[in-house]
């Protein structure tokens, strides 16, 4: 953890920017360098996530309830038959429904 929080930090101002995919960012922000990486983290996208963990997101990631509550609906889960799939981004503190 130390690595990447490290690597997060440094990188930034080399133009690195760190990705992370996880159902739990919450776990990665608690780590010993998830200060350091939360604060690199520019662009954060969101699919489809249960209505449970919205209290959860929002208090990790700093979204609004209401934008993820958006993201619990029915119509936001992916749909395979026309290989659509439905995200909340937010860039540079812009938030944006894609899909």
């Amino acid at each position: 953890a130390q690595r990447v929080g490290g690597l997060a930090t440094n990188g930034a101002k080399w133009g690195v920017r760190l990705g992370i995919i996880s159902q739990f960012p919450e776990v990665v922000f608690n780590s010993a360098a998830g200060a350091d990486i939360k604060q690199t983290l520019n662009t954060v996208l969101v699919g489809h996530i249960e209505e449970q963990i919205v209290p959860t997101l929002s208090t990790s990631l700093g979204f609004r309830t209401d934008l993820l509550s958006r993201c619990a609906a029915t119509s936001f889960k992916p749909n395979g038959t026309l290989l659509r799939s439905h995200w909340l981004v937010r860039a540079n503190g812009n938030y944006t429904y894609c899909g």
